[in-house]
């Protein structure tokens, strides 16, 4: 039986992205995701946030850092990796990581627009002859997107099961 390693979070990032291009001139981004869930606590319901250090590779880590920005809700599927190294002091020092296959953007855009749900999304075919009268215009519209639907159910709730 193979093994799986796959991590996803939905979270908001809490400082803007931190960009640097590696040695091998590869870029290289981190981000500092907020995750929150809620749990029960003395008979009361409280938030606990945990963060997440997340780093991203080549064209996903460009887009990231050119668009999103400290409070952006995103989208991480990755890999979950565990480092260690012993520092100067001869200290053994551990840290624990996301690396980023994917990003999806889920904040509104400052200027109204909507980001691509997803970082590695292919470009949109060109018309070929003969499609919709309306195509060979170039006056089409992309369909508007339908609002994500919650759960029946609201946060206060005990989960339905």
């Amino acid at each position: 039986m193979s093994s799986m390693n796959i991590v996803i979070l939905v979270g908001n990032l809490g400082a803007d992205p931190e960009t640097r291009t590696s040695g091998g001139g590869m870029v290289v981004t981190n981000l500092n995701l907020a995750t929150s869930s809620r749990q029960k606590k003395d008979d009361e319901w409280v938030e606990v946030t945990d963060w997440h250090r997340v780093v991203c590779f080549g064209k996903v880590a460009e887009n990231v850092a050119r668009f999103q920005r400290k409070g952006s809700k995103i989208s991480v599927r990755g890999r979950i990796s565990y480092r260690s190294w012993t520092d100067s002091e001869g200290v053994k020092k551990y840290m624990t990581e996301i690396l980023a296959d994917e990003v999806g953007f889920l904040s509104p855009r400052a200027d109204g627009q909507e980001h691509e749900q997803e970082q590695e999304r292919p470009a949109p075919k060109q018309a070929q002859k003969g499609g919709s009268k309306q195509a060979q215009k170039g006056g089409s519209k992309p369909a508007p997107k339908a609002a994500p639907r919650g759960p029946a159910y609201g946060p206060d709730d005990d989960i339905p099961f």
